[in-house]
């Protein structure tokens, strides 16, 4: 028999106090980018109660579940952004991630990312001669337009075989990329975050939001709901959910880390990438690292299913042992994360209204741009305060 009983909160009355403080502040999304955020918003208003909330029980996106390379676009990448997008856009771009990595290591420091200034390489199959020798006539040019944007002499060029890697293949190097590990620089954050006071909750399901005059209220799933002064989004690839008609989509990536190789010497340190980026691999810890393949089925991708495609693993396998020499390599991980894309590659930073602030759309370049794109929103809030 009913008795009219009114249920509230899946939050206790605790949580719901520590979470919802008079004047709080909330960013939806742990990565990167709402960590930085919530950071730059510390720095610029240090009273302010700010906490950083995420869905899931740990990072779902791309921040700890990437391949730990910290680039600024391979030669092929570049060429083919050229294709829809001009000269200066391109090659400012390139300049930010350059500048964004710069200001993340001033932030964090090498040694707390497990950052190696390795330079990167790109490689080119002998099938793929005539891509290698567009992308080297390019070469100069590039390198003058990155001179002219503060990024110094000869960022690209042509190298021979580095140690372990096939040497009939050609091989571009660009110095001024490098490797990290990708826990370590989460854990950077998330340590920093802690030591300016700055709540991060786990598994807090944000339904939708609404503005009210003075406030945004939040609805939580399965139940619940509670006011913030401002919100921010830094949600990315899952950001449709909540902001159905942003120009952001999912691209789901595939990374695989072999069984201990049984041999660490002569295998370079330095990160690699073929076919224009969508493929990526490295040494790493005495493991070889590849990634990508997405270039497969470009629409099929555009998910958030964690599900591993075969076709997928399958062509990075067969890379895999075609790049090492290795025809019984073995894969101990295999694990999925997603990337936000749209149309261009420039990262949303904008007010939604009032009070409400995104920061999305990273496209596959988070290491890079994420630090500075999230203290780039926190000014556009603290602007609102």
């Amino acid at each position: 028999m009913a008795h009219g009983l009114t249920y509230g909160s899946v939050l206790s009355y605790w949580e719901h106090k520590i979470l919802f403080p008079p004047d709080g502040v909330w960013i939806l999304g742990a990565g990167i980018t709402g960590l930085s955020t919530a950071l730059g918003l510390k720095a610029l208003k240090p009273e302010l109660p700010v906490t950083v909330v995420d869905s899931g029980v740990a990072v779902g996106g791309a921040t700890r579940r990437n391949a730990g390379f910290a680039c600024i676009g391979s030669l092929s990448e570049l060429l083919d952004d050229l294709q829809t997008a001009s000269e200066s856009e391109v090659f400012s771009l390139s300049a930010e991630r350059f500048r964004g990595l710069q200001n993340l290591r001033h932030a964090l420091g090498d040694a707390a990312i497990g950052y190696i200034p390795t330079g990167n390489y790109e490689i080119f199959f002998p099938e793929e001669k005539e891509v290698f020798e567009a992308c080297k006539d390019r070469m100069d040019d590039i390198n003058a337009a990155f001179k002219d944007l503060g990024l110094g002499d000869g960022a690209y060029c042509v190298a021979p075989a580095p140690p372990g890697l096939p040497s009939q293949a050609y091989y571009i190097f660009n110095h001024l990329e490098g490797v990290l590990d990708s826990a370590m620089l989460y854990q950077a954050l998330l340590n920093l975050c802690h030591r300016e006071n700055i709540r991060v909750w786990w598994g807090l399901d944000v339904e939708k939001y609404q503005e009210e005059e003075g406030a945004v209220r939040i609805w939580l799933h399965p139940r619940g709901e509670g006011k913030v002064r401002l919100l921010a989004l830094c949600t990315n690839a899952f950001t449709q959910r909540l902001i159905p008609g942003l120009d952001v989509h999912p691209a789901r990536g595939v990374v695989m880390v072999s069984q201990p190789l049984g041999k660490t010497e002569n295998l370079s340190p330095a990160g690699f990438h073929h076919q224009g980026g969508y493929n990526y691999f490295r040494f790493v810890d005495g493991r070889f690292l590849i990634g990508g393949g997405r270039h497969l089925d470009l629409v099929r991708e555009r998910t958030l299913s964690q599900e591993l495609p075969e076709d997928i693993c399958l062509y990075l396998t067969h890379l895999a042992s075609r790049i090492t020499g290795l025809q019984n390599l073995g894969f101990e991980f295999q694990w999925t994360g997603f990337m936000g894309k749209g149309r261009t590659k420039r990262p949303i930073v904008q007010a939604l209204g009032a009070r409400t602030f995104c920061a999305v759309r990273l496209g596959g370049m988070g290491v890079a741009i994420g630090y500075d794109t999230g203290c780039r929103l926190a000014r556009l809030m603290a602007e609102a305060l």
